[in-house]
């Protein structure tokens, strides 16, 4: 049975002409599919940096951890880049506890 966890942004998002107020984030849903494809976006966005030899384990990358809760919650990756700080660290916060789960 999947654990959804709901939560009501403080901050509404915009993206491609939608309003988004709450999000629903459904870490059991994940495929090993959508983790490659969060594991492959991140690689990428960190070619350049050192980040990619650093981080031993990606999941502790607040980075790897809102594209996580992305997917979780249905959304594009680009909601990554919008939302705002509270809401951002309320949101890594579960995916760092999915992980750690």
């Amino acid at each position: 049975m999947s654990t959804v966890i709901n939560y009501d942004l403080r901050s509404p998002v915009k993206l491609n002409g939608e309003r988004i107020e709450k999000v629903s984030l459904d870490f059991d849903s994940l495929t090993a599919a959508d983790l490659i494809e969060i594991d492959n976006i991140f690689t990428r966005a960190n070619e350049s940096t050192t980040i990619d030899q650093a981080l031993a384990v990606r999941e502790y990358s607040k980075h790897y951890q809102i594209l996580t809760a992305a997917r979780a919650a249905g959304l594009p990756f680009e909601f990554a880049d919008k939302v705002k700080g509270k809401d951002f660290v309320v949101l890594t916060v579960n995916a760092q506890n999915f992980f750690l789960g």
